[in-house]
């Protein structure tokens, strides 16, 4: 009987190790362990990309002293009226202060004559102009004024006529308060005014003064600059 061989299993002769197997560790291949599908490979969870895309990119922040198209508003702001009524009664309040004249009757046109130019002499250096004249003016009136203008000043200031000028107003009032020979006194004066020891300004003042009060009087515009220059003193 021939003697048994002795059977070897392949990979496993005697005195010779066995091949090295995987590791217990490592699937073999076709075996999926958790493994992310493409679309997570690529776009990774929403979470995790987002906070680090939000490490890398600065945030950009509004600009606060942009802003396109927004109206300019100032806040407490009074409306235009209450601001011009404000600025009136401070005016009149630094008119008060200049000690402005009082008038009630006149008895010779100086007298009223006088009262507008004191108070002209107080609305020029204030810058005081247009209506706010007259009706600073009317205040310091009383009496037989005070009166006179109780009748007729509803009568100028209201209705569909043309606003009261302070040119007007002293018109009205020196045809009331100056008497006609007297107002015949000033035309006289007009017409033989001449410069003689006054400055040229001071000559031009007077004779723009009696041109405005004697509105009774026509003069052309050309008549009355050539009876200007007839009273000046001409220089050698």
């Amino acid at each position: 009987m021939p003697p048994r061989r002795e059977i070897h299993r392949v990979g496993a002769k005697r005195g010779r190790p066995a091949k090295r197997g995987r590791p217990a560790n490592v699937p073999p291949v076709g075996v999926s362990i958790n493994q992310p599908d493409a679309a997570s490979s690529v776009h990774g969870d929403s979470s995790t990309g987002s906070q680090h895309v939000s490490a890398l990119v600065s945030p950009v922040e509004p600009n606060p002293t942009v802003q396109l198209n927004q109206p300019q508003v100032t806040v407490g702001a009074p409306p235009p009226i209450e601001r011009n009524a404000e600025l009136q009664s401070k005016m009149f309040d630094h008119f008060l202060r200049r000690d402005p004249p009082k008038f009630s009757e006149a008895e010779s046109p100086i007298q009223a004559l006088d009262f507008i130019k004191d108070l002209e002499s107080i609305f020029e250096p204030m810058g005081i102009e247009g209506e706010l004249r007259w009706k600073f003016a009317v205040y310091q009136f009383h009496g037989e004024a005070r009166d006179w203008w109780g009748n007729i000043g509803p009568t100028l200031t209201t209705g569909e006529q043309d606003p009261l000028t302070w040119e007007r107003f002293v018109r009205i009032f020196t045809a009331n308060f100056c008497l006609s020979t007297h107002m015949q006194t000033l035309e006289r004066e007009l017409i033989q005014l001449s410069q003689g020891g006054r400055t040229i300004s001071e000559y031009a003042k007077r004779f723009n003064e009696l041109c405005r009060l004697l509105p009774d009087v026509h003069i052309g515009e050309q008549k009355k600059i050539q009876r200007f220059r007839d009273g000046m003193v001409l220089e050698i």
